[in-house]
C-alpha cells in the first residue's frame, strides 16, 4: 500500500438528475462535505481494526487503553469528513491511517468510500460515494475486462452462424420470449457481453455446460414459453399433456426430467417419441 491515497468523488450514474452536476460527473456541490460516524453494533464501536491496532490508535489519540472510557468517548465524537472533489490520505499519520482502517479497509460493508474502481462497479447497488483512486490497479483491471470480453467476442464469432448453437446458447442463458432467430440470439448476447466482465464470463462459462444439463434446461425453457409445461394453482409445472407435476422453478424441472426414471416425461427428440412426451410436443408446434 503506497503511503499516500488519493479519494474522490464517485460520478453518479448518467441517469441520474441531480441538477447538473452528472454532467460533469459530481454528486455534490462545491463546498458540500459528506460526513460519516463509526457505526456502533450491538452497543460496541465497529471498527475493522485488530485489538493490537486499535490498542495503537487508543494511545496515540487518548493516551489512554482501548478499553478505557476516554477511548469509547473519543470514538463516540470522531466524524470522517470527505471532501467535495478529492482527498489525498497520507498514511505516514496516525489520523490517516485511522480514517482509512476504519472506513475502507476495515468496513468494506459501510459502502462509502470503495477501495477500488473495481468494487464500486461490482457492488454499484450499495452507493458508494466516493472511490480511492489507484491508476495503476485501475488500467490492469481495464486491461483484463477488455481481453475477457474479446475472447467471448471471438466466441460468439465462432458460432454466428451455426444457427442451432446460437439459439441454444441464447436459449440457456436468457429468457426465450423474443429470441427466435440466429440474428436476435447475436444481438442478445452481444449486448449481455458488452455490459460487464461478469457477463462475458458467464456467456463463456455456457460452452462448459455438459450437454445433458444444456439440453434438458432449454428443452424446459422452450416448453415453458410455448405452453406446454404449464404452471398450476400449487406454483407447481406440469406436463399439460400428461398431467404430471414437473417442478416449481427451471431447476427442479431440469433435474426431475434428467432422472432416468422420468425419461418417459421428457423424450428423445425423435419421432417415436410418445405423444405426451415434453419433447414430442415441442417438435409438433415447431414444425
Amino acid at each position: 500500500m503506497p503511503s499516500l491515497v488519493t479519494i474522490q468523488q464517485l460520478p453518479p450514474d448518467a441517469s441520474e438528475n441531480l441538477f447538473g452536476l452528472e454532467k460533469y460527473g459530481k454528486s455534490k456541490f462545491p463546498r458540500c462535505t459528506s460526513q460519516m460516524e463509526i457505526p456502533i453494533v450491538n452497543g460496541k464501536h465497529k471498527l475493522g481494526l485488530t485489538d493490537e491496532q486499535e490498542e495503537d490508535f487508543a494511545q496515540y489519540f487518548v493516551n489512554n487503553s482501548r478499553t478505557s472510557l476516554a477511548w469509547k468517548t473519543w470514538l463516540n465524537d470522531y466524524v470522517y469528513t470527505a471532501p467535495y472533489d478529492q482527498k489525498v490520505l497520507d498514511l505516514s499519520t496516525k489520523e490517516d491511517q485511522f480514517a482509512y482502517q476504519v472506513f475502507i479497509k476495515g468496513n468494506p460493508q459501510l459502502a462509502f468510500i470503495a477501495s477500488s474502481k473495481k468494487q464500486a462497479e461490482e457492488q454499484s447497488l450499495t452507493g458508494y460515494k466516493y472511490v480511492v483512486i489507484n491508476e495503476v490497479e485501475d488500467e490492469v483491471e481495464v486491461v483484463s475486462v477488455q481481453k475477457t470480453k474479446n475472447k467471448a467476442r471471438a466466441k460468439l464469432v465462432e458460432i454466428q452462424d451455426d444457427e442451432l448453437e446460437i439459439l441454444k446458447i441464447a436459449h440457456y442463458l436468457f429468457p426465450v420470449r423474443g429470441i427466435t432467430t440466429s440474428t436476435s440470439a447475436y444481438k442478445t448476447i452481444d449486448s449481455f457481453i458488452a455490459e460487464s466482465k461478469d457477463n462475458a464470463l458467464k456467456f463463456l462459462s455456457a460452452f462448459n455446460v455438459d450437454a445433458e444439463t444444456m439440453d434438458v434446461t432449454v428443452t424446459v425453457k422452450r416448453a415453458v414459453e410455448k405452453n406446454i409445461l404449464r404452471r398450476g394453482q400449487d406454483n407447481y409445472y406440469y406436463n399439460h399433456a400428461s398431467g404430471n407435476r414437473i417442478g416449481r422453478n427451471v431447476d427442479e424441472m431440469v433435474d426431475y426430467l434428467s432422472d432416468p426414471r422420468n425419461a418417459d416425461e421428457i423424450g428423445t427428440g425423435s419421432i417415436n417419441d410418445s405423444p405426451i412426451t415434453v419433447k414430442k410436443q415441442l417438435r409438433d408446434k415447431e414444425l
